[in-house]
């Protein structure tokens, strides 16, 4: 098994459209693009599902604000609060705890 590498978009494409043209002998292809059998599994079973576009990396992308519902909207603001408040909460108590570390060496 070979270690994690970065591919791109083409790589992947050509590593589907080669397993596919010989049978899908996955391990030759494997070997051949350098990456592992479960990623070309993987590759190759998205392409069979979504064709080519299911192969794009669409890590760390949001949805735009003009495809949320209200009532997502409404979710959204709540988790962002959420985390607000909670990072308020940290701030008050650590402030708390080194006016009490100051009060005590002095």
């Amino acid at each position: 098994m070979t270690k994690g590498r970065k591919t791109t978009f083409d790589e992947r494409l050509e590593a589907v459209l080669d397993c596919i043209s010989q049978n899908r002998n996955y391990r030759e292809t494997a070997e051949t693009h350098r990456v592992s059998y479960q990623q070309l599994y993987l590759w190759v079973k998205k392409y069979d599902q979504g064709g080519p576009d299911a192969l794009l990396d669409r890590r760390g992308r949001n949805k735009e604000d003009g495809t949320f519902t209200p009532e997502e909207l409404v979710q959204v603001e709540m988790r962002r609060l959420a985390k607000e408040n909670e990072f308020l909460r940290m701030q008050n108590d650590y402030l708390k705890k080194l006016k009490e570390i100051e009060r005590g060496q002095n």
